[in-house]
């Protein structure tokens, strides 16, 4: 169980939810097997996987539009995250820039996220759920909130006394949740900035590798990416570990470098 987190609390509902978890691997090598000597390349792997409980029927699944975009950035460009809006606009992370932009569905700029006090190397962007974004920025040791129309909000209250670098977060219950990788550990805050919860490499199974991504799924629990551990931990909404798939491999089921994940 996470350091800080309520053995009691538990997340209560009476209907099973239905989601699937993407996670983006690296692209693969082509194994040495009967499976790829059709000639098929094996590019960039996703994975999704229904959580425990949701439907195993593929046609009650409603996948989401497709945005499509193909072009380059204006400065130059190497996106290293993105995001989609409610409104379908892209919101992308440009680490040769240095800036997060937010782009129509057809690629049109619609503008440029104003930096706040401490912005360095912005690194990840996540959706809020009362619209806007969370720009992760490690090197400047804060989360910073935008809203819908992109003009800052400020930087969420992060705990005080121990250095953080947020590698990626996401909002919990009304404060966030984000990888920090000094630790590492992924470590819950409340609005006000207070600890919740800490998992470090004690509070699971084989400790922590090097964690690169997080997202929340609607039921709460919460699906960090290893990337050395080429695996997803999966944890409760209090902090606690449940479980963890994935593995180091060339086929389905396993990753070779997993560096991302979205909820479905």
């Amino acid at each position: 169980m996470g350091r800080g987190a309520d053995p009691t609390a538990h997340v209560s509902s009476t209907v099973a939810p239905t989601y699937a978890v993407a996670v983006k691997d690296r692209p693969r090598q082509r194994p040495v097997s009967d499976w790829s000597r059709s000639g098929r390349t094996v590019g960039c792997a996703v994975l999704a996987i229904l959580a425990a409980g949701a439907s195993q029927d593929p046609s009650a699944r409603q996948e989401p539009p497709a945005v499509r975009w193909e072009g380059t950035l204006d400065g130059g460009g190497r996106p290293v995250s993105g995001a989609i809006l409610p409104s379908g606009d892209l919101v992308l992370v440009d680490d040769a820039s240095r800036v997060v932009e937010q782009r129509r569905r057809d690629g049109t700029l619609v503008t440029r996220l104003e930096p706040v006090a401490g912005w360095r190397r912005p690194a990840s962007v996540s959706v809020r759920a009362a619209g806007g974004v969370l720009v992760c920025d490690p090197e400047g040791g804060l989360v910073a909130r935008f809203d819908g129309e992109g003009r800052a909000i400020g930087a969420s209250p992060l705990p005080d006394g121990t250095p953080l670098r947020p590698r990626a977060a996401a909002e919990l219950d009304e404060g966030v949740v984000l990888i920090d990788e000094v630790a590492p550990a992924v470590l819950a805050a409340t609005p006000e900035g207070s600890v919740r919860w800490i998992v470090g490499d004690a509070d699971l199974p084989g400790g922590w590798g090097r964690p690169v991504d997080l997202a929340v799924a609607p039921d709460g629990r919460v699906f960090v990416v290893d990337a050395d551990r080429h695996r997803v931990v999966v944890l409760s909404a209090e902090g606690r570990f449940l479980s963890a798939f994935g593995a180091r491999g060339p086929f389905p089921g396993l990753f070779a470098e997993p560096s991302g994940c979205a909820i479905a």
